[in-house]
């Protein structure tokens, strides 16, 4: 009777290795890849019943329409053995699980592995590409029957009087960010940068939590680095980064680090300044009823020049000012003058005659 080994998988498989070689069915150990490239695995043990050549199927399914993809994975067996299963888009239909049984892109080199003993053995399912699920993975010595060639459904009739294995598969977590820092720029800006997660294809969520409270999400990001805007000056911040992978799962938290905002920039002091000059006409006589006019925080306040024409406005806030120049049968003129901090201004004014 045919002896079949089920491996139930329940995870999706996600990996960018492409440097391993497999060739018509025979697979080389020295070409099995070591890690999951970043984007997660399946490890587990079989036992064997008897000692036998294992055809070995695959119920896979790709996610991603067109031809971005070659719908393949890595199976390991025992660390040494390696097989690049799949691999040939056009012979696995779009978002449809199907069982295959071949490797390396040829659907005649099949995916045969000959056990010398019985007993535990390792397997391990390591990602080659976005978006490929492998849920079933049937280890049967029947190539012949119309039940497993190729198996249908979730390869349950297959296994209909068979030894079952059932394994609970470990996947590999998302890594976390590491070498997370924090530094205070301004009273308002933290920057924060890490460095990125092992894992491919993540995002990054920022958490803050203010003077040791709780902390809550402030941002998501793709990049490594985070300016967190409109702090409070003076003040303690901390935070740590989750990292969340393409398939929702998340890291665990970060190292925390805090850092505080910068003191607020100093109030500048405010010196007043003033306003000096003469009023006169051509002749150099000074006008009859002469007077400089200046609007001073929306309030007009007027003063009349000494006979000599001379005038002097004190206490005058940093500003530019309207000040206007009049007097009794002359044409008035206005200018726009700035008065700096603590400065002296002189304007001196020749009034014309209408």
């Amino acid at each position: 009777m045919a002896k079949i080994i089920r491996l139930l998988i329940s995870i999706t498989l996600l990996s960018l290795i492409t440097s391993s070689v497999t060739t018509m069915g025979i697979a080389y150990a020295a070409a099995c890849p070591t890690t999951d490239g970043g984007y997660g695995s399946v490890s587990g043990t079989v036992d064997i019943p008897q000692a036998d050549t294992y055809r070995i199927w695959s119920r896979l399914k790709s996610n991603t329409a067109g031809t971005q993809n070659n719908d393949s994975y890595w199976l390991i067996i025992d660390g040494t053995t390696c097989f690049e299963v799949g691999d040939n888009h056009a012979s696995i239909p779009d978002n449809q699980w199907t069982w295959i049984d071949w490797q390396d892109g040829n659907t005649a080199s099949k995916v045969n592995q000959t056990f010398s003993t019985t007993g535990t053995h390792t397997i391990k399912l390591l990602g080659r590409e976005a978006n490929v699920q492998v849920d079933r993975v049937l280890f049967t010595t029947d190539t012949t029957s119309t039940d497993c060639n190729p198996p249908t459904g979730t390869g349950d009739v297959c296994a209909v009087n068979n030894p079952v294995v059932t394994v609970v598969p470990t996947a590999v977590p998302t890594a976390s960010a590491t070498g997370l820092t924090a530094t205070a720029v301004s009273s308002t800006q933290i920057n924060l940068s890490w460095v990125a997660s092992a894992t491919a294809n993540v995002t990054y969520d920022v958490y803050r939590a203010v003077s040791g409270g709780s902390a809550s999400k402030v941002a998501t990001v793709t990049s490594t680095s985070f300016g967190d805007t409109g702090l409070t000056a003076s003040t303690a911040y901390s935070y740590y980064i989750i990292t969340r992978d393409s398939l929702g799962g998340t890291s665990t938290p970060s190292a925390t680090v805090s850092a505080t905002t910068q003191a607020p920039p100093p109030v500048p002091t405010v010196v007043p300044g003033v306003l000096t000059g003469t009023v006169k006409d051509n002749s150099g006589s000074v006008p009859r009823r002469s007077k400089v006019s200046i609007v001073v925080n929306g309030t007009t306040k007027s003063y009349t020049p000494t006979s000599t024409g001379s005038y002097t406005i004190t206490n005058l806030p940093p500003n530019t000012y309207t000040v206007t120049y009049s007097a009794s049968k002359y044409i008035n003129q206005s200018y726009a003058i700035a008065i700096p901090s603590g400065g002296a201004i002189t304007k001196n004014v020749i009034l014309v005659k209408r």
